[in-house]
Protein backbone atom coordinates (compact mmCIF):
# COMPACT_ATOMS: atom_id res chain seq x y z
CA UNK A 1 0.00 0.00 0.00
CA UNK A 2 3.08 2.33 0.81
CA UNK A 3 3.99 1.59 -3.10
CA UNK A 4 0.55 2.89 -4.61
CA UNK A 5 0.42 6.25 -2.02
CA UNK A 6 4.45 6.97 -2.97
CA UNK A 7 3.75 6.23 -6.90
CA UNK A 8 0.76 8.67 -6.42
CA UNK A 9 2.81 11.39 -4.59
CA UNK A 10 5.22 11.32 -6.82
CA UNK A 11 2.62 11.09 -10.24
CA UNK A 12 1.42 14.58 -8.45
CA UNK A 13 4.59 15.78 -7.96
CA UNK A 14 5.51 15.40 -11.35
CA UNK A 15 2.18 16.89 -12.79
CA UNK A 16 2.97 19.39 -10.55
CA UNK A 17 6.34 20.50 -11.41
CA UNK A 18 5.43 19.93 -14.73
CA UNK A 19 2.55 22.29 -14.44
CA UNK A 20 4.65 25.43 -12.66
CA UNK A 21 7.61 24.77 -14.73
CA UNK A 22 5.01 25.69 -17.60
CA UNK A 23 3.82 29.00 -16.31
CA UNK A 24 6.77 29.77 -15.35
CA UNK A 25 7.96 29.46 -18.80
CA UNK A 26 4.84 31.33 -20.49
CA UNK A 27 5.27 34.09 -17.79
CA UNK A 28 9.33 34.12 -19.09
CA UNK A 29 8.09 33.83 -22.52
CA UNK A 30 5.85 36.70 -21.55
CA UNK A 31 8.57 39.06 -20.16
CA UNK A 32 10.78 38.98 -23.32
CA UNK A 33 7.94 39.58 -25.57
CA UNK A 34 7.07 42.50 -22.98
CA UNK A 35 10.88 43.52 -23.37
CA UNK A 36 11.27 43.23 -27.40
CA UNK A 37 8.06 45.63 -27.43
CA UNK A 38 9.07 48.19 -25.35
CA UNK A 39 12.43 48.17 -27.08
CA UNK A 40 11.53 48.21 -30.29
CA UNK A 41 8.52 50.96 -29.38
CA UNK A 42 11.11 52.93 -27.81
CA UNK A 43 13.31 52.52 -31.04
CA UNK A 44 10.71 53.54 -33.58
CA UNK A 45 9.77 56.87 -30.93
CA UNK A 46 13.14 57.70 -30.98
CA UNK A 47 13.21 58.28 -34.71
CA UNK A 48 10.33 59.96 -34.64
CA UNK A 49 12.32 63.71 -33.67
CA UNK A 50 14.41 62.85 -36.02
CA UNK A 51 12.03 62.58 -39.19
CA UNK A 52 10.07 66.13 -37.63
CA UNK A 53 13.44 67.90 -37.63
CA UNK A 54 13.94 66.70 -41.82
CA UNK A 55 10.19 67.18 -42.78
CA UNK A 56 9.67 70.76 -40.81
CA UNK A 57 13.31 71.64 -42.35
CA UNK A 58 12.18 70.88 -46.05
CA UNK A 59 8.95 72.40 -45.44
CA UNK A 60 10.48 75.37 -43.67
CA UNK A 61 12.73 75.52 -46.64
CA UNK A 62 10.34 75.75 -49.64
CA UNK A 63 8.28 78.38 -47.46
CA UNK A 64 11.58 80.69 -47.68
CA UNK A 65 12.42 79.83 -50.98
CA UNK A 66 8.45 80.72 -52.16
CA UNK A 67 8.52 84.27 -49.86
CA UNK A 68 12.03 84.87 -51.35
CA UNK A 69 10.21 84.46 -55.07
CA UNK A 70 7.20 86.53 -54.02
CA UNK A 71 9.29 89.08 -52.51
CA UNK A 72 11.42 89.74 -55.18
CA UNK A 73 8.34 89.83 -57.83
CA UNK A 74 7.36 92.62 -55.53
CA UNK A 75 10.56 94.17 -55.60
CA UNK A 76 10.46 93.78 -59.40
CA UNK A 77 7.22 95.44 -59.25
CA UNK A 78 8.00 98.59 -56.84
CA UNK A 79 11.18 99.28 -58.87
CA UNK A 80 9.25 99.31 -62.23
CA UNK A 81 6.32 101.49 -60.65
CA UNK A 82 8.83 103.66 -58.78
CA UNK A 83 10.74 104.25 -62.34
CA UNK A 84 7.52 105.37 -64.30
CA UNK A 85 6.46 107.94 -61.47
CA UNK A 86 9.75 109.32 -61.79
CA UNK A 87 9.81 109.20 -65.19
CA UNK A 88 6.65 111.01 -65.22
CA UNK A 89 8.21 113.83 -62.92
CA UNK A 90 10.30 114.04 -65.01
CA UNK A 91 8.12 115.17 -67.68
CA UNK A 92 5.76 117.03 -65.54
CA UNK A 93 6.80 118.35 -62.06
CA UNK A 94 5.23 116.01 -59.05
Amino acid sequence: MDDVVSNIRQALRRGTDAAINATLQLLTDRARYDAEYAANKTGQLALIPGAMHTNMTAAAAALAAAVSGDLAVMDTGAGAALTATVGQCRLTPC
